[in-house]
């Protein structure tokens, strides 16, 4: 009788010699990148590590650690994360783009892990479920699409909640197979810690991390609900060696699967209570957005399955679905995406892991791709979404019929594909210029595509071209802030601007539906500044784009946007020496919104303008009402309370007020 003999370490340890082979090919391939800069929402979210000063003492950071705006909770961990790379602002990108690729590789480790789990629940051998593991994660980390995530800093957030959610399935993952082997409580133990806890330190970094419960609830329904083959050589005694797969008990399906996943469906329904009605900050509705995503979700799936060297990136303008046949491909987007989802769950049974990955993908989309008021395209959002697309590929590879040489070789060419035309895309990245210059010509009707030539063509003294550019835009979309302010600009470059220009932006500002926060950071900064000086634009042009944007429609019920509106014009209205009629409009500001950032700001307004006492009693109106707090519960809530208890507000009214004093006491 032949003796069976063991493998032999290094035949075990081969899959994970191969995975780090191909990390370090895949870093290698993402090492042209490092060069780039930051770029749009960085700008947002950065320069907050400087905000309070350098952090490197506790108050500052706190201070930085509860100043997250982005999404409900803040995304402290996010936050915390960029430490690794800088105390202060501004910062070099390159060590923010270092840690990105390094974290794509970490994700990559512990969706193999994750893989390899799902592949031993399937009835592979420990070595073969290995081997798929790292295939599937290899063709997923490899990937081009993913350049445009791991690449763009910001995305950080959407990184960490994948890392959280890859190792939040992949201890439910082992946890349910502990459970199969009836080592109940150890079992309990991994699958409550990787529900519960990936849920919320994913939560912490980006919203969508509360999908996880759900995510967990498909592999459920498909994968893991199924019994494996018997060829798996799982302990004796062990439940899955029968063919057996016991489902978790009731109640912990009810706590942590069923409830957490039917919140999120019931908070995605509840958006739809307004569908026909305009997006607050948007130029679609609920139903627009809704019918427009089923062709972006169809888009992203082209691009997952043919990888592309360049991709419209951050500028893709995708024009909107305003009925199921405008553009005709919206019904058939809808039909394909029905047909997808009805497949997968008509034959999760015959073909279980096909079916986990296309429902993994719808599921993994719904909180950005459906009812929730976002911009309609961006390519991160794949990234959780897309984790288990190529799962069923590595699993032919590593045990499916034919020469194995075959698919291994098959498999070997689909990665170095990939490699290749993600070392390319990266290299684009790499360089700024060139990558605006590619995203312009792909994207010629994007403001922000627009926006980037313009300043490019500035820096280099073109004012001339920059205008003609602008002008086409804005005649081409007569509504839009985002061409008629930047027009203005570059007519200001030339010398001068004329009252056709001036025109166009008081009939933007008019009729804008989301481009008014553009008004407030560019105009806050020009007026009473000589720097900024512009003939034909002055302070009397800008009162009446002020004015015509107080009276539009689209951000009457938006208090924030007439707040920047009212704190414009007081600004201009001092500037044209009428204190009262500027006081009662930064009364109306603080009205709106009584913060003491407002407060701080309009009386700083009120003091540089030669108006201590109008200052005075500003704050003095701010002071004497009742405070209100934002809840203790969000993150803004404790940013407010602690920003209090540090003295960092009390500090600024003090030196305020000392200055409002100052000015008072010469004149008596």
């Amino acid at each position: 009788m032949r003796r069976l003999t063991p493998p032999s370490p290094l035949r075990r340890s081969a899959p994970w010699l191969a995975f780090a082979v191909l990390a370090a090919l895949t870093f290698a391939a993402y090492y042209a990148g490092l060069g780039g800069s930051f770029l749009l929402d960085d700008w947002g979210t950065l320069p907050k590590l400087g905000a309070y000063g350098p952090v490197d003492n506790v108050t500052t950071f706190i201070s930085y650690i509860t100043s997250g705006a982005a999404g409900p909770s803040g995304r402290p961990l996010a936050l915390l994360s960029f430490l690794i790379d800088a105390h202060d602002w501004p910062a070099n990108p390159w060590p923010f783009k270092l840690t990105n690729v390094l974290l794509q590789l970490l994700n990559g480790a512990l969706l193999a892990w994750l893989l390899a789990g799902l592949s031993r629940a399937r009835g592979l051998d420990r070595r073969s479920a290995a081997w798929a593991g790292l295939l599937g994660a290899g063709l997923w980390m490899a990937h081009p699409l993913f350049v445009s995530t791991t690449l763009y800093v910001v995305q950080r957030m959407a990184m960490l909640a994948a890392l959280f959610v890859f190792a939040g399935l992949a201890c439910y993952v082992a946890g349910r197979r502990r459970l199969d082997e009836g080592r109940t409580n150890s079992a309990y133990t991994l699958m409550i810690g990787g529900i519960a806890g990936g849920t919320l330190l994913g939560f912490l970094c980006k919203e969508n991390a509360a999908l996880l419960p759900l995510l967990a609830l498909v592999l459920e329904w498909t994968v893991l609900g199924r019994p494996g083959s018997t060829n798996d050589r799982s302990p004796r005694g062990s439940a899955l060696a029968h063919g057996l797969a016991p489902a978790p008990n009731l109640i912990f399906r009810v706590i942590f699967l069923w409830l957490p996943s039917a919140i999120i469906l019931a908070f995605l329904l509840w958006q739809l209570r307004d569908i026909g009605t305009l997006l607050p900050g948007r130029d679609f509705t609920v139903g627009t957005r809704l019918l427009t995503e089923a062709r972006v979700l169809v888009y992203y799936l082209y691009l997952l399955v043919i990888p592309h060297a360049a991709t419209h990136g951050l500028y893709t303008v995708v024009p909107l679905s305003h009925g199921f046949v405008h553009p005709w491909t919206t019904l058939p987007a809808i039909g394909l995406i029905v047909a997808l989802v009805a497949g997968a769950l008509t034959l999760r049974r015959r073909w279980p892991v096909l079916s986990a990955a296309i429902l993994f993908f719808f599921a993994g989309q719904l909180l950005e791709s459906t009812t929730l008021p976002l911009e309609v395209y961006y390519e991160h959002r794949n990234y959780l979404p897309a984790a288990l697309l190529f799962w069923p590929l590595a699993l032919w590879v590593a045990s499916g019929p034919g020469r194995r040489s075959l698919r291994y070789a098959a498999a070997g060419t689909a990665l170095a594909l990939l490699l290749a035309l993600t070392g390319l895309r990266a290299d684009l990245w790499g360089h700024p210029e060139r990558l605006a210059r590619t995203w312009m010509r792909l994207n010629p009707g994007s403001s922000r595509a627009v926006a980037t030539q313009t300043e490019i063509l500035e820096s280099r003294g073109q004012y001339f071209q920059a205008y003609l550019r602008l002008y086409a835009a804005s005649e081409l979309h007569p509504n839009r802030i985002s061409f008629a302010l930047p027009r203005i600009e570059a007519a200001c470059g030339l010398g001068s601007a004329r009252p056709s220009d001036v025109e166009a932006l008081v009939q933007a500002a008019a009729h804008d539906r989301s481009a008014s926060h553009l008004l407030y950071k560019v105009l806050s900064t020009q007026i009473g500044n000589p720097a900024s000086k512009c003939h034909g634009f002055g302070n009397d042009a800008m009162l009446q784009v002020v004015d015509s944007a107080l009276a539009n429609p689209n951000f009457r019920g938006n208090h924030d946007i007439r707040q920047q509106m009212e704190l414009l014009h007081g600004q201009l209205l001092l500037a044209q020496h009428r204190p009262r009629a500027a006081y009662a409009a930064l009364s109306e500001a603080l009205a709106l919104k009584p913060t003491p950032d407002v407060a701080l700001t309009a009386s700083a307004y009120l003091l540089d303008a030669g108006q201590p006492r109008a200052a005075r009693k500003l704050l003095n109106r701010y002071q004497a009402q009742p405070r209100h707090l934002p809840p203790i519960w969000t993150m803004q809530g404790l940013h407010r309370r602690w920003l209090e208890h540090t003295g960092w507000y009390s500090e600024s009214f003090r030196n305020i007020r000392k200055a409002i004093r100052e000015k008072i006491q010469p004149s008596g």
